[in-house]
């Protein structure tokens, strides 16, 4: 009887078979969505993936050509500095020569802050200061005895000698459209994220010179008297020593400069574009045979 009772407990074959069959369905399955995969990574979304780094290429080429073969110099001009530095320490000076020189402009748009070069203007003003008196001066200066301008230079004259303020400061173009073509790289999609980074703190850098300038007008304005003392000192003036003391607060351009070019060098693993390193490049060249001097 007990016999017959295990007998009975045991599952028949016709029981295991379909336990078997399902469990080999769900191996075959996983197999083959493992094969399919592997192989449209090779052609379904391998010419996806080649068409995006094709597109991260452009807009890479396109950044690079702002930094690649450029010395802290050539940055300045061309992110815009120079033209910044050029249109702000004008506009100092010619409300100097306003308040001191009784000079006037005779072409605003002549003059390197006009609206034509700085379209753009940033007001910086605390509570406690006088709204900004603006002047512009031609640069060919003349004397002027019209009576009509008079209490304009007497009004230029009372706020110098209160201490002049760069309250405005003029934005000229190449200054706005090199931000702004960093701040596109930014949102662009296509950038790899470690260059975003570094074009982020580049950013900082052209900020933290922007606002360096106008302490350092500030400062040179109190010179002025100093060293333009006259009318023909003022249309012979040599600006050298303002962008000294400039040169002397500014962050660094090309360091940062550096930096984009690495990420972006890293990204494409350009030195191993080719399929070697560094050493097996540099180990590829090989003398094959020395000239003797005749």
């Amino acid at each position: 009887m007990l016999r017959i009772a295990q007998q009975a407990a045991e599952p028949g074959w016709w029981q295991v078979v379909p336990a078997v069959i399902q469990s080999a369905f769900w191996v075959i399955v996983g197999t083959v969505t493992v094969l399919t995969y592997r192989h449209a990574r090779k052609t379904v979304l391998q010419p996806l993936r080649t068409e995006f780094f094709k597109r991260q290429i452009d807009e890479l080429a396109d950044l690079l050509k702002y930094f690649v073969g450029l010395d802290e110099t050539s940055l300045r001009k061309v992110s815009g500095h120079d033209k910044f530095f050029e249109a702000n320490v004008v506009k100092m000076y010619d409300v100097y020569a306003m308040a001191n020189l009784s000079v006037r402009p005779k072409d605003l748009e002549a003059r390197p802050y006009g609206r034509k070069f700085c379209p753009l203007s940033v007001f910086m003003m605390r509570k406690d200061e006088e709204p900004l008196i603006t002047s512009d001066i031609e640069p060919v200066l003349k004397v002027d005895e019209d009576v009509t301008h008079r209490d304009q230079y007497e009004r230029h004259r009372l706020a110098w000698e209160a201490g002049y303020k760069h309250r405005e400061i003029h934005i000229p173009k190449l200054f706005a459209e090199f931000e702004g073509r960093m701040n596109s790289f930014i949102q662009n999609p296509y950038m790899p994220r470690k260059c975003v980074v570094e074009i982020e703190k580049l950013l900082k850098v052209v900020e933290e010179n922007f606002f360096a300038l106008p302490t350092i007008i500030e400062q040179g304005a109190e010179r002025m008297s100093e060293h333009y003392p006259t009318l023909d000192d003022i249309v012979h003036a040599d600006t050298g020593w303002l962008y000294n003391l400039w040169n002397d607060k500014l962050a660094p351009l090309d360091l940062r400069a550096k930096a984009i070019i690495d990420s972006a060098r890293e990204h494409l693993a350009s030195d191993d574009f080719i399929g070697l390193g560094r050493g097996q490049r540099e180990s590829s060249w090989k003398i094959i045979g020395r000239r003797k001097a005749v």
